[in-house]
């Protein structure tokens, strides 16, 4: 092992929580590069979701189950998948509520994996609302 790389025993799993433009990706994929680990955002997996239904079928039904909750099932089951693989995964999710808090827990319990939780702020609401702001318009076509 080289004398700056980290050393790892085993899978990790860190969730990366906040709200919107808190800069939970850029965190995330950033750590996650230095670290040799995999970083999976559930909007990045939300949105191939949501791209899907678009090619027909069900489009109310998809979107609906994607709004609730379909994209975190997915990510989970990814996430397990790497983990199983002794991965260091960085999970980055607005995390807000309790069950999925709870599942992230229970998934690294399934896994053995070591379990961290970091929750990024934007303490001046005026700042995040411009990031949140200028993020939207960069990503819409």
């Amino acid at each position: 092992m080289r004398e700056n790389e980290p050393h790892r025993t085993g899978p990790v799993l860190i969730v990366i929580g906040g709200l919107p433009a808190t800069g939970k990706s850029t965190v995330g994929r950033a750590v996650a590069r230095r670290l040799g680990g995999s970083c999976l955002g559930i909007g990045t997996t939300r949105q191939s979701l949501y791209a899907f239904a678009e090619h027909g079928g069900d489009t109310d039904t998809l979107r609906h189950a994607v709004t609730h909750g379909l994209g975190y099932s997915v990510a989970y089951a990814l996430v397990e998948d790497l983990l199983s693989q002794g991965q260091c995964v960085f999970a980055e999710c607005v995390n807000s509520r309790k069950a999925t808090r709870d599942a992230w827990a229970a998934l690294a319990r399934r896994t053995e994996a070591r379990f961290h939780e970091v929750e990024l702020l934007c303490p001046d609401p005026t700042e995040h609302d411009y990031w949140r702001t200028a993020g939207r318009a960069l990503a819409e076509p």
